[in-house]
């Protein structure tokens, strides 16, 4: 779920010139669109993980691991010893830091997923829809704050603007 700024800016620099220019009938607006690509990528050098969007991330899992891993496992469902353990070390020593932990704790979320799943019967349907609705809670804002340039508002930009430019005196 986390990927690497680089990786995102790569995927919307090949997206912009190899979707959108192509689509572009007025040169000049290319030429606008090639120049906020050059921008970007002299921006994305000197871009900086924010620290506290990765502690809230981490925040996040580690209480839905540890609630649904703790649920299941009182309920009769036996974890993997390697998620057992991974989840035994941070509530012993509280969760890591950092991007390469992060990353290793998406993993384990997606672990803990699976062990709610395949155990799910065993909680009792009441257990089992508070777990269920935690891990959609989780992933839902996850997801909204990794999509959240499809926000309402730039849908809305992107429809106004649409032939804006088709009569601004500079031709294809």
């Amino acid at each position: 779920m986390f990927a690497p700024i680089e990786t995102y800016l790569e995927r919307i620099f090949a997206t912009l010139e190899n979707v959108v220019a192509p689509e572009i009938e007025s040169d000049y607006a290319r030429i606008q669109l090639f120049a906020a690509i050059g921008l970007l990528q002299s921006l994305g050098k000197k871009v900086e993980y924010r620290h506290e969007l990765i502690d809230e991330r981490i925040r996040l899992y580690s209480e839905v691991v540890s609630r649904v891993f703790a649920a299941v496992e009182k309920s009769g469902g036996e974890p993997a010893g390697e998620l057992r353990d991974f989840v035994r070390e941070f509530e012993a020593h509280g969760p890591g830091s950092g991007v390469s932990y992060l990353e290793k704790l998406e993993e384990k979320f997606s672990r803990t997923i699976d062990f709610f799943y395949a155990n799910r019967k065993k909680l009792g349907q009441e257990k089992a829809q508070e777990m269920d609705q935690e891990i959609m809670e989780v992933l839902s804002r996850v997801c909204l704050g990794e999509l959240n340039f499809l926000a309402t508002d730039n849908i809305d930009k992107a429809k106004k603007s649409k032939g804006k430019g088709e009569n601004n005196g500079t031709t294809g």
